[in-house]
């Protein structure tokens, strides 16, 4: 997780009230408020309870049973018999069945790691989601800011060439340059307005609650740029993406699967117990012509001899789905491999941006401090204060950018490695 303002490493800032809503609020909001985190909860607890079903060969089975009878006719000895009934218990325990009982428990236990894995892969992906969504808004809210100021200029510009127009100091073209600015400056207002509210919806999506209009949100400064080791965190890739311990559990219980397919023609040896009781009407007991109960105690053994070879081959398709999901391994960790690389490149070109857009900024605003003077000086003309205003807009675009896309990248590579690196 990317640290606050207290860590000295991001040297963070809160340059907002203490009812903002902040990353971090935002992330537990979508912890516990996504659907599809939701959703995978739930998976997580259908393989727990499958663990439940798998364990339950280990314990004796209890069954019951009640039968009544009544037929229209007397029993053959011509007495007014013409009613049974019965009534047993059954305790039954299985004694062997060829380790197959405990190979389908490690298998369904094994399952269950690889679902916790992924609903922890889908957490870690719906969070780096918030964070991109949280970034992108403050990004649009400064680029709004931005375009607010640069018409602001603009009008104040445009009512001065109008008079100088008025009073016959500079031609019509000059009014007509800054009201074709104005206008496209207007519309990228609009455009950055509407970029501020899609990003809003998309986190409104990921946290599932409304935000207010009126939101206040937690805003961040430069963090200090820290030289990363892109061989270490690969080896923390390899050991912290859960996707990887996904697959990992996923090849274990398969394995497991095919082996206690395999021992499943080995004998299965089973004992019980029941107790019997038995009577002459819907009561099971007090029979006159016979005894009235029994306990009967009982073991069987039984095997497949020879079954099509359908264990065999359902063995060796079981073991050769391991192998693919082996060779799935290996094909991830590749492409997240690049997807390090690739965020590592990211956070390197936007803090070596911001560096450059730092400098740009400067001295676009000192720029336009003089080409302002000297426009109202009649020095300089409409068209260079125009321009100076472009590039301190673009400027000011290019420094935000720059900021959050480093918030992202580091975003990312948390995300990618699963650990906190900042």
């Amino acid at each position: 997780m990317i640290k606050k303002a207290a860590a000295a490493a991001l040297c963070f800032s809160f340059a907002v009230s203490a009812h903002a809503l902040t990353l971090e609020g935002a992330v537990n909001k979508a912890l516990t408020g996504n659907h599809e985190i939701t959703e995978y909860k739930y998976l997580t607890e259908q393989k727990e309870r499958q663990v439940g079903t798998a364990f339950s060969p280990f314990l004796p089975s209890l069954d019951a049973s009640y039968s009544y009878q009544r037929s229209n006719e007397n029993d053959k000895y011509g007495l007014d018999k013409n009613q049974a009934s019965s009534a047993d218990v059954t305790v039954s325990y299985n004694l062997f069945k060829g380790g197959a009982d405990s190979l389908n428990l490690k298998s369904a236990k094994s399952s269950f790691e690889a679902q916790k894995y992924m609903e922890n892969s889908i957490k870690s992906d719906v969070v780096l989601d918030v964070k991109k969504a949280f970034f992108s808004i403050l990004q649009a809210k400064k680029d709004v800011e931005a375009a607010k100021e640069s018409v602001e200029l603009l009008e104040s510009q445009l009512k001065d060439a109008q008079l100088n127009y008025d009073v016959g100091i500079s031609p019509k073209n000059e009014v007509l340059k800054v009201e074709a600015e104005l206008a496209s400056q207007r519309q990228a207002l609009l455009q950055a307005k509407s970029t501020e509210n899609t990003s809003v919806f998309e986190l409104e999506r990921l946290i599932n609650e409304n935000i207010p209009s009126n939101e206040i949100y937690e805003d961040f400064s430069a963090p200090s740029q820290k030289k990363l080791d892109s061989a270490a965190l690969f080896e923390s890739l390899k050991a912290n993406r859960s996707e990887l311990k996904y697959v990992r559990e996923l090849v274990k219980a398969q394995n497991y699967s095919a082996d206690a397919t395999k021992r499943g023609g080995l004998p299965s040896i089973n004992v019980s117990a029941s107790y019997n009781s038995y009577g002459d009407d819907a009561k099971p007991a007090d029979r006159d012509s016979t005894y009235d109960d029994e306990v009967i105690f009982g073991a069987s053994a039984n095997w497949s001899i020879f079954d099509g070879n359908a264990r065999r081959s359902t063995a060796a398709a079981e073991k050769a789905y391991a192998m693919s999901l082996k060779h799935q391994e290996l094909k991830t960790t590749a492409q997240m491999k690049y997807q390090l690389e690739n965020a590592l490149e990211q956070y390197d070109l936007a803090t070596g941006s911001l560096a450059v857009a730092e400098k740009e900024t400067e001295s676009a605003e000192e720029n336009y401090r003089i080409t302002e003077n000297q426009y109202k000086q009649r020095v300089a003309t409409s068209t260079e204060l125009l321009d100076a205003r472009v590039m301190l807009t673009r400027a000011r675009n290019n420094y935000n950018k720059a900021l959050y896309d480093i918030y992202k990248a580091m975003a990312e590579i948390e995300r990618v490695t699963e650990e906190q690196v900042f």
